[in-house]
């Protein structure tokens, strides 16, 4: 009992105190659980969920870091890439991108071939601002699937912004075929179209 305790009840016990407004009673019970148990993910990730909630990067991810490779009661993979996207989702918020896409590329190397997790990267590479490796994420899973619709138009819309027109031209077009009702994605395609046949250098 006192095993599955360890693992859930800090968090439950933290966020009720934090949502009634007692962050520094919930920061002091937690800070006493660390204490006892440093290395506890749970533990790690209540006080990262914490600090994210006042603001305080710094300490936020310290504490997100020490939950990803912290331990866990069980099902310690999830746990820990859980721990790892949600810092990021924190740093996306909060307009953090240098530090977002430091902790992404450190993801990265670790990250499993799994499309729907190669996706979520991609995007938050996207998000933050770092097209290259986005449009790196979303050619993995086209290597793969070549007709994924969402790494398509993933991929067009980062060639895109990496002044690449032709090339996200070409995979907006693939991405209109497989998904042909995204008018986010038609409007883009026009436009690379457009830009592409107005370059007084093209070949063309």
């Amino acid at each position: 009992v006192m095993g599955r305790w360890n693992w859930w009840m800090p968090e439950r016990l933290a966020r009720a105190l934090r949502d009634t407004g007692r962050i520094e009673e919930a920061k002091a019970y937690l800070t006493s659980l660390w204490e006892r148990t440093p290395q506890s993910g749970a533990v790690n990730l209540a006080l990262g969920r914490l600090e994210a909630r006042q603001g305080s990067i710094d300490d936020a991810i310290h504490y997100y870091h020490n939950a990803a490779y912290g331990e866990w009661a069980s099902a310690a993979e999830a746990n820990r890439r859980n721990a790892q996207f949600e810092l990021i989702d924190f740093l996306l918020t909060a307009g953090a991108f240098p530090q977002a896409q430091s902790e992404l590329i450190m993801t990265e190397a670790t990250l499993p071939p799994d499309p729907a997790l190669q996706l979520r990267e991609a995007r938050m590479f996207a998000h933050a601002q770092d097209y290259e490796h986005a449009l790196k994420e979303y050619r993995a899973i086209l290597a793969r699937n070549r007709n994924h619709p969402d790494a398509l138009a993933g991929a067009g819309d980062a060639a895109f912004h990496l002044g690449r027109y032709r090339t996200a031209e070409n995979f907006l077009q693939d991405a209109i075929k497989a998904k042909s009702q995204d008018a986010a994605v038609a409007e883009l395609l026009q436009i690379s179209s457009l830009i592409v046949r107005s370059d007084p250098f093209s070949r063309r």
